[in-house]
C-alpha cells in the first residue's frame, strides 16, 4: 500500500473527524480508510486512532504523527506547485564564450534581454577566437560556429 496514501489519508480522518466522512472527501468506501488506517498503525507499530462507533480521537502519538504529517504534505504541495508552475527560478553565475565577431554580432545582444527575464543570473560573455578547455576554465556554454 502507498505510503503517502495512508499519511493522506491519516490526516484527512484526523482533521475531518470521523472515518466515514474522510471516505466520502477521497470518494471511497469507509472500510477502504479504515484499512489504510489499519495497515498504517501497524507499519509504523502504535495506535494513532482511539476508535469507538461514536467518537474518533487522537493518541498522543497520533496527535504529534499528525503535526508532521500535515506539515510533510504542505511541504511537498508548496515543491510540486513550485516546480509545476515554473516557479523553480534560475540564479547564479553564467559563463558564457563565443567567437569575438560572431559573439559581438549574435550572442552579446542577447545577453541584456536574458537578464531581463532572469534578473538572479548573471553573466560573463567571454569573446575570444583562441580554443578553450570549458572544464579548466568553467565556461558554462560555449558558442563556436564554422564548417562541420
Amino acid at each position: 500500500m502507498d505510503r503517502l496514501t495512508q499519511l493522506e489519508t491519516f490526516v484527512a480522518v484526523a482533521t475531518r473527524g470521523s472515518l466515514t466522512a474522510a471516505a466520502k472527501a477521497e470518494g471511497v468506501a469507509p472500510a477502504i480508510v479504515g484499512r489504510r488506517i489499519d495497515a498504517l498503525e501497524e507499519r509504523l507499530g502504535v495506535k494513532l486512532l482511539l476508535r469507538t462507533t461514536r467518537r474518533l480521537t487522537l493518541t498522543h502519538e497520533g496527535s504529534a504523527f499528525l503535526e508532521d504529517c500535515q506539515r510533510l504534505l504542505t511541504e511537498l504541495a508548496n515543491a510540486e506547485a513550485s516546480v509545476s508552475a515554473g516557479g523553480v527560478k534560475a540564479s547564479g553565475h553564467l559563463r558564457v564564450t563565443a567567437p569575438a565577431g560572431f559573439g559581438r554580432r549574435h550572442v552579446a545582444p542577447l545577453v541584456p534581454r536574458f537578464h531581463e527575464l532572469h534578473p538572479e543570473v548573471t553573466i560573463s560573455l567571454n569573446l575570444s577566437d583562441r580554443v578553450i578547455d570549458m572544464a579548466g576554465e568553467n565556461f558554462d556554454c560555449a558558442v563556436r560556429v564554422g564548417d562541420l
